[in-house]
């Protein structure tokens, strides 16, 4: 057959060169130089086949779009120049909060000259006076409420006043508090705790003081609860390790707390003869020291109790008034002083002392510190380069020639660095995040069921001979899909008022309609709060960080939609309307004119909505002490009025609990998510919002420590802010699509294209985008060379404790002596043909002699087994 036309002449042949032959080698020869001849026509084919496979691609996927390269490469040069000065940014002008050294700080608490050394109680719990006459009196308590209250259904000696009244039919509220007091109080002394207990000046309340403060006690709840403890810093030294300990990997680990450890490095470790001289001792308020802090006893106090009765109910139902750890005024006014003073609003290195904050609130509380300051400043290195593009957008109002095209470039350009810099800050935050856990051994935090988890009592899947509570899971099942279907129903009912207040402005942005729609969010969220509280309570979760996760999720899917579906709205359907875009002074219909407008104005609003949140919180404090003083000095007539305790005084206080905290958290998020969303819009947003996170930030610590009671210093999880870390994920998957969306609904490139152009370049867009953050992933792993060596080291001192006083032990024979010893001296002495080959009788190495008739004895049947790995040497 005839071979085709484009067939290359020389398939068939032999391509094989025989040396010895010089026409073969003549041949290859030319065949080379045709070769070189022709390579730069086949490259110029393949470039060929490569475009029109991009036309044919392009004409399929984007129909009709040519893309302008001037705007992919001005874009990109923005960009590689923003990553640039980021780079530089946490180079050179960070400061780290990791440093556990507080000279920082201590210069300025030396200032304050507070010396104050008074011991806090440990908990308070504060009930009406049964001896006064209450507002409830006479007032029946619910049965089943008096039984939630009781934790525990076994029968034993505490609590015996309140279980009779369960049982009983009916009871006065007042008699279940009196009862309860009584209970309480004797049940204190029983777990070791020192109690002291008083009425306030006015004579209304009884409060309960209880402190943990006998060593051994202390001793005790730690060796029973597994409680683990820092190591001393000095004791590396001793042991003949070498760790610079001005480094912060070289932080001391820690280990189990047990009194055996000291036992053992007595007579083999030089200077230890204490506890002191192997786990790390705390001073505070006490001059000889404990292994234990005050959160530490807080928390031992608080799970004691909780193990016997529930306080949340006690509190809610009325027969307790409050409940709450006590601020120690020297730590509390040393905070004043170098954190939360006026001058710390002009500190723009936005340090925060984190390891004073977990020591005194609590990880929990700390990590929100750390969370807030470490986006503060995040959002300042993010601020040049927003300051730059709005320059350049206001500028772009002065070229005719080409500015659309440059307003096109600017929102390209800057959404690009919106999405890579909240990539790449979220992973140096779990960075830290996993240097904290590291270093404050948040590993396995210790899960305690929450007192309000209803179920009945089943065998434990842990240990079957006890009992614990269990729920039933097609119930929990149900629960959880009505708590979802009532929040989808409100988030329904949000969309619905919101295109309400659509409908009335018809299109029309201006100030009132962005005050209307800040107070319509207010308004929804105020509702929304409490009812998204009741539905978490009612899902019955038994543990209290699956409770705040659920709480997070409910919450933050609801204001999702009250916060950003107006804007949404205004960005892809408000174009394509009745009414159209609205009317921009100077510039006619746009909508990404309006919208800019809107989220400046809304973000501000809500802002200064947060503000007076604050500062009402402490006028309403402040008022409630102002009237029960003037009440106190009516009463004393001409006499001068009594003067409250310091312990007494917090009883006035706000909370900041797990709700508040919560709360405080979710209105930073949400700005933050203003900007993932429409910062490439509107870079001035970036302005609003890092002013949002200063203020929040200064005002909260501000607030922490002026207006609020000492909060119950709770643990965080290994996941450090816990779901928060998945809310930010999400908010900037959904700021790719919106940078996205922006560019194809409004953008000049793609005015009367295809709709399947405009789909396929938010596919593309969102592919790259997920493509940079997984880059930036791997180059930025979440444990990072810190922490990796922290820990080394933590595991290289646990090893060397280990093997300290251990020797190893000598093998024994396993064949006779006599025997081994001559094949030894064989061995010793390189008389090597000597050397005997095995006997068959020592092939069992378990015995060293084997009777010559093994072979002739009747051996027993094989023993059934049961585990398979028993039949394996």
């Amino acid at each position: 057959e005839e071979p085709p036309p484009d067939a290359d002449p020389r398939a068939g042949e032999d391509s094989t060169v025989d040396p010895s032959d010089p026409k073969s080698i003549d041949k290859a020869g030319k065949d080379a130089e045709r070769e070189v001849v022709e390579l730069p026509d086949r490259m110029d084919d393949v470039a060929d086949d490569g475009r029109r496979d991009a036309l044919k691609y392009n004409d399929i996927f984007f129909p009709g779009w040519q893309p302008e390269p001037y705007l992919v490469i001005s874009s990109s040069i923005g960009v590689l120049a923003t990553m640039i000065w980021l780079i530089l940014f946490f180079r050179c002008f960070y400061f780290s909060d990791r440093p556990e050294s507080l000279d920082w700080w201590l210069k300025k608490a030396k200032e304050l000259g507070v010396d104050d050394a008074a011991e806090s109680p440990d908990l308070v719990i504060v009930f009406r006076n049964p001896g006064v006459e209450s507002t409830d009196a006479g007032e029946e308590m619910p049965q089943d409420q008096l039984k939630k209250l009781l934790v525990s259904d076994v029968q034993t000696d505490e609590f015996t006043r309140t279980r009779e009244l369960a049982q009983a039919k009916t009871t006065e509220k007042g008699d279940a508090r009196t009862a309860l007091l009584q209970d309480v109080r004797e049940l204190l002394p029983k777990l070791g705790f020192n109690v002291r207990t008083f009425c306030t000046v006015d004579n209304a309340e009884v409060i309960v003081a209880v402190t943990l403060d006998s060593e051994d006690v202390v001793d005790y709840y730690f060796m029973r609860d597994h409680r683990y403890c820092q190591l001393q810093q000095a004791l590396t030294d001793k042991l003949g390790i070498v760790q610079d300990p001005a480094q912060n990997a070289s932080a001391p680990g820690w280990l189990r707390y047990n009194h055996g450890v000291v036992e053992q490095l007595k007579p083999h470790v030089v200077g230890v003869n204490e506890v002191p001289d192997v786990f790390r001792v705390y001073r505070g308020s006490r001059k000889e020291g404990s292994v234990s802090r005050g959160v530490d006893r807080t928390r031992i106090v608080f799970a004691e109790l909780a193990s016997h009765f529930d306080l949340e109910t006690a509190k809610d139902t009325g027969l307790v008034s409050s409940f709450y750890p006590v601020h120690n005024r020297r730590c509390l006014s040393q905070l004043r002083g170098i954190w939360a003073s006026a001058a710390a609003i002009w500190d723009f290195s936005f340090r925060q002392p984190i390891h004073l904050l977990k020591a005194y609130y609590g990880s929990r509380v700390a990590f929100f510190f750390a969370w807030a300051g470490f986006y503060c400043k995040a959002l300042l290195a993010l601020l040049i380069p927003a300051i730059i593009c709005i320059a350049l957008m206001l500028a772009s109002q002065y070229f005719e020639y080409r500015r659309v095209f440059l307003i096109e470039v600017l929102q390209l350009g800057f959404g690009v660095v919106v999405i890579v810099w909240a990539a790449g800050i979220r992973n140096l935050f779990l960075q830290d995040t996993q240097y904290f856990v590291e270093y404050w051994h948040l590993w396995a935090p210790q899960r305690l069921p929450r007192p309000q988890y209803e179920g009945s009592l089943r065998r434990s899947h842990i240990d079957g001979s006890q009992m614990e509570r269990r729920a039933n899971s097609v119930v929990l099942s149900l629960t959880g899909y009505f708590s979802t279907l009532v929040t989808i129903v409100f988030c329904l009912l949000v969309m619905a008022a919101i295109y309400g207040w659509m409908t009335v402005f018809h299109g029309q942005m201006n100030i009132v309609a962005s005050i209307v729609l800040a107070l319509q969010i207010k308004i929804f969220e105020i509702i929304y709060r409490p009812i998204a509280m009741w539905l978490t309570k009612l899902e019955n979760h038994k543990y209290q960080v699956d409770f705040i996760n659920a709480l997070i999720w409910k919450t933050f899917a609801f204001q999702f939609i009250n916060y950003y579906y107006a804007f949404f709205y205004l960005m892809i359907a408000q174009k394509f309307t009745e009414a159209g875009c609205p009317m921009v002074r100077g510039i006619g219909h746009d909508c990404i004119w309006a919208l800019r407008r809107q989220v400046i104005a809304t973000v501000g609003f809500l802002a200064v909505c947060r503000l007076i949140e604050v500062f009402g919180n402490w006028g309403w404090v402040k008022l409630q002490i102002f009237l029960q003083n003037r009440a106190l000095a009516r009463s004393a007539g001409g006499a001068d009025a009594p003067v409250r305790s310091y312990m007494e005084e917090q009883a006035c206080l706000a909370d900041f609990e797990e709700a508040e905290q919560m709360e405080a958290k979710l209105q930073l998020v949400l700005s933050l998510g203003f900007v993932l969303l429409f910062a490439c819009i509107a870079p001035v947003v970036v302005i609003v919002v890092f002013v949002v996170f200063v203020v929040q930030l200064r005002a909260s610590a501000w607030y922490l420590t002026n207006v609020t009671r000492r909060s119950f210093p709770r643990e965080a999880g290994p996941n450090g802010i816990g779901a928060w870390n998945d809310v930010i994920a999400i908010l900037m998957g959904v700021g790719v699509i919106s940078s996205a969306l922006v560019l194809v609904i409004h953008g000049e490139a793609f005015r009367g294209q295809h709709i399947l152009t405009r789909i396929s370049f938010v596919i593309v867009f969102a592919f790259v985008s997920f493509v940079l953050w997984e880059v930036l992933r791997r180059s930025q792993p979440e444990e990072d060379s810190e922490t990796a060596l922290l820990k080394a080291r933590r595991q290289h001192v646990q090893a060397k404790l280990t093997l300290v006083g251990q020797s190893l032990p000598k093998a024994t024979h396993l064949v006779s002596s006599h025997e081994e010893e001559e094949q030894s001296r064989y061995v010793s002495t390189g008389q090597w043909r000597r050397l005997r080959p095995m006997n068959r009788s020592h092939e069992d190495w378990n015995k060293v002699d084997t009777p010559d008739n093994a072979a002739e004895l009747e051996l027993p049947e094989p023993a059934r087994v049961d585990d398979p790995s028993d039949m394996i040497p």
